[in-house]
């Protein structure tokens, strides 16, 4: 689990780049270590822009919309924690505040008379209970306490799909989660054996652009780290599934 969230952390643009340009300047008096140099900063501007970074991550996003269905269960996957002393509301990541909302908009339409599961957990750091925090917020905003199942068991979303596929079984549900996670979210769950319904959120890709988004971005690097996690960790189900 370690080892493969490691990998894959060397294969983000952000990553792979910084070690390119590295390995440009120790080598800087070969005629390789500038062109290291030139194609780090070369690439490092194309992934920081907006149209690449929308183009790369829009196969991910492009296929579903805001879901309008009305059913009684929603699974929501968690995405992360901050780490620091903070309000409940700032120690959500971004991400998870998105599909936390979706989640409460959701009940709130059925008059909190849908069944929320909220899987996942920190894989390195097991006392990071996500989804509690993700529990807690929903109390606050008056989900009732036993519309709520908290799954803390699964590390990633394989393990969400194969903790809870004995009580989903071939019912339908509202899977809640990133749109760029979507597609990887939607394969592992029905290769389980589940009827998920996609219900994506925080979609990343912003169609219309200006002068600025042709200035580097970290916003839009972070976009395109985001879209090379899904692409390999899709990868990585179709090949070892």
């Amino acid at each position: 689990m370690i080892t493969f969230k490691i990998l894959q952390q060397f294969l983000l643009p952000s990553v792979f780049l910084f070690i390119l340009l590295i390995a440009g300047l120790v080598l800087f008096n070969k005629k390789i270590g500038k062109i290291f140099v030139i194609l780090s900063i070369f690439l490092y501007y194309v992934f920081s822009i907006s149209p690449t970074a929308d183009l790369i991550i829009y196969p991910l996003e492009g296929k579903y919309r805001q879901c309008k269905q009305h059913l009684n269960t929603v699974v929501v996957l968690t995405g992360g924690v901050k780490h620091a002393d903070l309000p409940l509301t700032s120690k959500l990541s971004k991400s998870m505040l998105y599909r936390t909302v979706e989640a409460l908009r959701i009940s709130f339409e059925n008059n909190k008379n849908v069944r929320i599961i909220i899987s996942g957990n920190n894989p390195i750091n097991k006392r990071e209970r996500e989804a509690i925090f993700v529990e807690e917020l929903m109390k606050k905003f008056g989900v009732p306490e036993e519309k709520i199942i908290v799954d803390t068991r699964s590390r990633n979303t394989r393990e969400s799909a194969f903790n809870l596929k004995l009580s989903l079984r071939k019912k339908p549900f509202l899977l809640v989660t990133s749109a760029y996670h979507m597609p990887r979210a939607l394969y592992i769950f029905k290769r389980y054996g589940t009827n998920p319904i996609p219900c994506p959120c925080d979609f990343e890709r912003d169609k219309q652009y200006n002068i600025l988004d042709f200035f580097p971005n970290p916003r839009n690097l972070r976009k395109c780290n985001l879209a090379f996690h899904e692409y390999f960790g899709i990868l990585w189900y179709h090949v070892g599934f």
